[in-house]
C-alpha cells in the first residue's frame, strides 16, 4: 500500500516538473518586453519540449507556440502600416508640402499604434492566463482560441 501511495506522489511530482518549462518559457514571453530576444528563446524551447508529456502540459506548448506565430504575424502588420506611415510622410517632405494624402498617412499611423497596443494587451494577457494555468498545475482548456478560454476559477 505504501508503494502504491509513494509512486502516486512521485508520479505527481514528475509532472508538475515537467509542466516547469512550460512556466519557464511563460516567463520568458512576458520577459521579452524588456529584453526582446527572449521570446526566440521561448519558442525553440516550446518545440524542443513539445511531444512525450501529460496532455496538460501539451496544451500549455501548443499554447505557447500558436501565441508566437499569431504575435509575430500581428507584429509585422503593424510594422509594414507603420513603416508605409513613415514612408509617405517622408515622400511628403520631399515634394514640399503636404498633399491630400497626409489624412491617409495620419489614418495609417493611428491604425499601427491601436494594433500595437491592442497586440501588447492580447500577449500580456494570452500569457498571463496561461502562467496561471501553468502554475497551477491545469491545462490550457482550448489551445486553439486566441486567450485560451481560461475561465478564472
Amino acid at each position: 500500500m505504501s508503494d502504491i501511495a509513494n509512486q502516486t506522489t512521485s508520479e505527481a511530482a514528475l509532472d508538475r516538473s515537467l509542466g516547469l518549462m512550460a512556466v519557464i518559457i511563460y516567463a520568458l514571453y512576458l520577459a521579452s518586453f524588456i529584453t526582446g530576444v527572449t521570446v526566440l528563446i521561448g519558442v525553440a524551447l516550446a518545440y524542443a519540449f513539445r511531444g512525450d508529456n501529460p496532455e496538460w502540459v501539451e496544451s500549455h506548448y501548443n499554447f505557447q507556440i500558436t501565441g508566437f506565430w499569431i504575435f509575430l504575424v500581428g507584429s509585422l502588420i503593424v510594422a509594414v502600416l507603420a513603416y508605409a506611415a513613415y514612408d509617405g510622410v517622408q515622400d511628403t517632405q520631399v515634394f514640399g508640402s503636404m498633399r491630400d494624402d497626409a489624412q491617409g498617412l495620419i489614418l495609417l499611423a493611428v491604425l499601427a499604434i491601436i494594433l500595437a497596443i491592442i497586440l501588447l494587451f492580447f500577449w500580456l494577457i494570452r500569457n498571463a492566463r496561461g502562467l496561471a494555468c501553468a502554475y497551477k498545475g491545469r491545462a490550457v482548456p482550448d489551445p486553439s482560441k486566441m486567450l485560451g478560454d481560461i475561465k478564472s476559477n
